[in-house]
């Protein structure tokens, strides 16, 4: 009995079977298959990433628009964000002790400007691309203008390149520059390719434009953008790169134009240098209740200072300049009134405009001086500081 318990309180004691030693064993393989199902995974997210977000068309855009919205951004405290859609604002210009009353309506494909001072006024419309003039000084009758369409040009610039630009003519390289992937877009375009996006009748010359972007191929980050244009006519090519955060102009005959922008919450510095030397500096500084635009001329007497303040529903704009010319310090001074309205309603009757090309010499003379009367002042203040 007492060996029969004995027996029984003995420690039980396995030999691993071979059933237990392949279980035992299996735990690898699972975390081998685990990793390269992870893989496998990233590899095809990095195939589609690649073939979408890093598509060679989608990199050229992109860049594009990255590029231009930081640039754009310096302008933002300017309050001009809702020019990009149909508005209507008005407001008034105080020019050299000289007063004008305006107002614009940009409704789709039509636009109005009306210009008034004292007991003067002029009316601007563009309908499509076609322009016309009416002034209370010279005819009832809005005055239709010589075609040019700069404006719809412009505007169509974006959906023509689009439009006209291919998939195909795309190309894509992907390697490895030291440590870092590139993704590098070239794109060609011939004069034909430049003359569908452009309307020809606005080049003065054929061309050829050469486009080679670089990007990060895993952050999608902008290494460096190239864009050479080639006079085709006279063999002359300019260049303008954008490597470091630096925007580089330079042509065939030396000129090379460098702009350095610096960013610190809503204030900027832009430096712009000229054959590697600071020419100008152009700043963006916050304010309490106002925020103030300077540029300065290095090495001269040429500052000018624009400082925009909000006021309940109207936006005011100062500017002020201090300009030296031949020993004689000149001062202006201007001020500006802007409020935007809600309700945006343009219509014109043009039925009874009368073409300028059918005018009497005498009546272009008169159209050309009462038109001078008129905006004269303006021209000459945006002349000057342009």
């Amino acid at each position: 009995m007492n060996e029969y318990d004995s027996i029984l309180k003995e420690k039980k004691t396995y030999v691993n079977s071979e059933f237990q030693q392949d279980k035992k064993f299996k735990k690898f393989p699972k975390f081998k298959v685990s990793l390269v199902l992870i893989i496998l995974i990233l590899v095809i997210s990095y195939v589609i990433y690649y073939r979408t977000v890093l598509a060679a068309e989608q990199v050229f855009l992109t860049d594009v628009s990255n590029l231009i919205s930081r640039y754009q951004e310096i302008f933002k405290p300017m309050r001009l964000e809702k020019l990009g859609s149909d508005y209507q604002l008005d407001g008034t210009i105080l020019l050299d002790e000289q007063e004008y009353n305006y107002g614009v309506i940009l409704d789709q494909e039509k636009m109005k400007f009306d210009l008034a001072s004292q007991d003067q006024y002029l009316f601007y419309y563009l309908e499509q691309d076609v322009r016309y003039i009416q002034m209370s000084s010279f005819m009832d009758n809005y005055v239709q203008l010589n075609h040019q369409g700069y404006v719809q040009m412009i505007r169509h610039l974006k959906n023509n390149f689009l439009n006209q630009v291919s998939q195909d003519q795309y190309i894509k390289k992907f390697y490895l520059d030291g440590s870092i992937p590139v993704v590098e877009v070239n794109l060609v375009l011939e004069d034909q390719d430049v003359q569908k996006v452009i309307d020809s009748s606005f080049l003065k010359s054929s061309y050829e434009v050469l486009f080679t972007f670089k990007n990060h191929a895993v952050t999608n980050e902008i290494l460096s953008m190239k864009m050479a244009i080639t006079d085709l006519k006279s063999n002359q090519r300019m260049v303008i790169t954008y490597l470091d955060g630096e925007l580089v102009y330079s042509d065939d005959q030396g000129y090379q134009w460098k702009f350095v922008l610096g960013t610190k919450q809503e204030d900027f510095t832009l430096k712009i240098y000229r054959e590697e030397v600071l020419y100008s500096v152009l700043s963006g500084t916050k304010k309490e209740e106002s925020y103030q635009y300077m540029y300065q001329v290095i090495d001269q007497v040429y500052n000018l200072t624009l400082d925009i303040e909000k006021e309940e529903d109207d936006y005011l704009y100062v500017f002020t300049s201090s300009v030296e010319k031949n020993g004689i310090m000149e001062k202006k001074n201007a001020k500006v009134t802007l409020r935007y309205r809600d309700e945006v309603i343009l219509e014109e009757d043009t039925s009874h405009a009368v073409f300028y090309d059918t005018l009497t010499e005498e009546d272009k003379l008169r159209y050309q001086i009462e038109l001078e009367n008129m905006i004269g002042t303006l021209r000459k203040f945006i002349y000057e500081y342009q």
